[in-house]
């Protein structure tokens, strides 16, 4: 079987665009002679020490998600802003709630942001989050459930170039005030691509953009990612999509059933801020609304 040419090692933006100009294999590649729509690699950053890159991981900006147990799986501290979190989960689970707990949380001092909250799968639901916002306001007296929905912008994407089309408006000039992309799945959009080499294009086109929209614009992005379909509910979900949210995540958080209560739980299953916080924390303890 020809070797793919995602399989080269070369910055995603190099393997995208090699895709999108019809190298889809190595053999298709000319050794002898540098294809034309290539462009120039970059030069290595300088090395930094492993004290500089520790001095910057304590100097991170976060934000609280309000539910004590979760900051307490995240190190204390909540959700990184600058970094790109993936929260792994079946559609029908309780992922919802707790994308819209986000969205309410970002708007709390010190940052008072708001949110963009992207649906792909058209699941938003107005009711529940009213629900949600009058459940925090209840608990945040000096905010308003009225305050808080309208804090929350909701934008309805339906395919993978419309997604890439908003990510790239997003990073060339943010939305006033926001302090954390949401979307809700990340996965949906590039369901219905049946061309692999061009699913995989955009894969890495949108994963490089949401890093970069992270960093560029300091704030938070969250993705939804659906996990495969097992008939053992009690086995940890494993993303539909591979280890290509996963690779580009701070942090991971898988929401799946415990298999010792049958109850529903969020374990971090990878994390570059808060590496030792590998357990699993049962649900029905951070009342999502």
């Amino acid at each position: 079987m020809p070797r793919p040419v995602l399989s080269l090692c070369a910055p995603t933006s190099i393997l995208s665009q090699l895709i999108q100009d019809g190298y889809h294999t190595v053999s298709d590649i000319d050794a002898s002679q540098r294809p034309p729509a290539l462009p120039a690699v970059k030069p290595p950053q300088p090395a930094q020490s492993a004290w500089s890159l520790a001095c910057q991981l304590h100097a991170q900006p976060y934000f609280s998600t309000y539910i004590p147990e979760l900051d307490t799986l995240l190190g204390g501290r909540g959700l990184p802003l600058g970094e790109v979190c993936e929260l792994v989960a079946y559609p029908a689970s309780e992922i919802a709630s707790l994308c819209l707990r986000l969205c309410l949380a970002i708007q709390m001092p010190p940052g008072n942001k708001c949110a963009v909250y992207v649906d792909t799968t058209g699941s938003f639901s107005q009711s529940v989050a009213r629900k949600a916002a009058n459940a925090f306001s209840s608990q945040q007296s000096a905010v308003s459930s009225d305050s808080l929905l309208e804090n929350i912008r909701v934008l309805r994407i339906h395919s993978a170039d419309e997604l890439h089309a908003l990510l790239v408006a997003i990073d060339e000039q943010i939305i006033p005030n926001v302090g954390l992309l949401l979307i809700n799945s990340i996965t949906w959009p590039f369901i219905a691509s049946l061309d692999i080499f061009r699913r995989q294009s955009m894969h890495a086109e949108v994963a490089k953009l949401l890093a970069q929209i992270a960093r560029k614009h300091k704030i938070g992005v969250v993705v939804v990612s659906h996990a495969k379909s097992d008939s053992s509910l009690l086995a940890k979900p494993e993303p539909m999509d591979g280890s290509v949210w996963t690779e580009i995540s701070a942090n991971s958080l898988a929401i799946h059933h415990s298999p010792l209560t049958k109850n529903m739980c969020i374990s971090l299953t990878h994390s570059s801020t808060y590496p030792a916080g590998m357990q699993g924390l049962p649900l029905d303890t951070l009342n999502f609304c």
